[in-house]
């Protein structure tokens, strides 16, 4: 890979797995400068990423609650299109009618994002609190 002038470099296929090394090369306007020596050669192999699994969102006594997804870490609420919390653990709590709405769901893996893609939307619930007398 020549004229690279990034300090990274995406691997987007398998095809380009393999060893690289790195060099810098000054620019030809520079003349005191000189070309560094080669790094050390870093194997690379190309990962697929992989699309987490759409969790099932539910809602019951006040409470939205949802299934573990296996690699996801963390859980992105929407309610009415706009990102709320994001969360770790089920349920989240309705405590007001002021926050009636349509609600979903995005499984999320904060520790490995590069192996883990998002899951597509759960599928979208109506919430309506109920008053407990």
């Amino acid at each position: 890979i020549t004229g690279n002038t990034e300090n990274k470099y995406a691997i987007t296929s398998a095809d380009q797995d393999g060893n690289y090394t790195l060099e810098a090369v000054p620019s030809e306007a520079s003349r005191l400068l000189t070309t560094s020596d080669k790094s050390d050669a870093v194997s690379v192999s190309y990962i697929a990423t992989v699309q987490l699994a759409k969790p099932i969102i539910t809602f019951s006594n006040n409470e939205i609650t949802w299934t573990d997804v296996v690699n996801a870490d963390t859980y992105q609420l929407y309610k009415d299109g706009v990102a709320l919390d994001v969360t770790s653990t089920s349920p989240y709590a309705i405590s007001s009618a002021v926050q009636n709405g349509k609600y979903y769901l995005v499984a999320k893996s904060s520790v490995a994002p590069l192996i883990y893609e998002d899951s597509e939307n759960s599928d979208e619930i109506d919430v309506i609190f109920v008053d407990v007398i």
